[in-house]
């Protein structure tokens, strides 16, 4: 097994862990994205994250699982949470570059690509 911490500016936002499972090996991967609206810096930050993926040993040879709270909306017509202002999709762009890059889809939308579904559900007072 390993394990990759990431390393330079965005310490602690990014772990992958590399094991065989089944006599597969695979990497499983966490990222927290800034939560900044800031297009640039989510743009260095998934760039940085390719860089972190890149230094893992054998990955191309690897399934990939990659997980996280990307802190973006990609696309504003199905993704946003009730009610649904328009969100800055600071980010987005290069979360889909990093991911088409190491070969990785959106398994959800894969499957269902014009389902309006989310991951949070913005709570009002109590």
């Amino acid at each position: 097994m390993h394990e990759h911490r990431g390393d330079g500016g965005y310490e602690g936002r990014f772990l992958a862990v590399s094991a065989k499972v089944f006599g597969y090996p695979m990497t499983f991967a966490v990222t927290y994205a800034p939560g900044r609206n800031d297009e640039r810096d989510q743009a260095d930050f998934f760039r940085w994250v390719g860089r972190q993926f890149a230094a893992i040993p054998d990955l191309a040879q690897r399934t990939v699982f990659w997980h996280g709270d990307h802190n973006n909306v990609p696309d504003n017509a199905i993704d946003p949470s009730p009610p649904a202002p328009p969100h800055p999709n600071a980010g987005a762009a290069a979360l889909a570059l990093a991911a088409s890059s190491l070969g990785l889809i959106d398994g959800f939308r894969h499957f269902h690509p014009d389902r309006c579904e989310f991951t949070h559900v913005p709570r009002g007072p109590a």
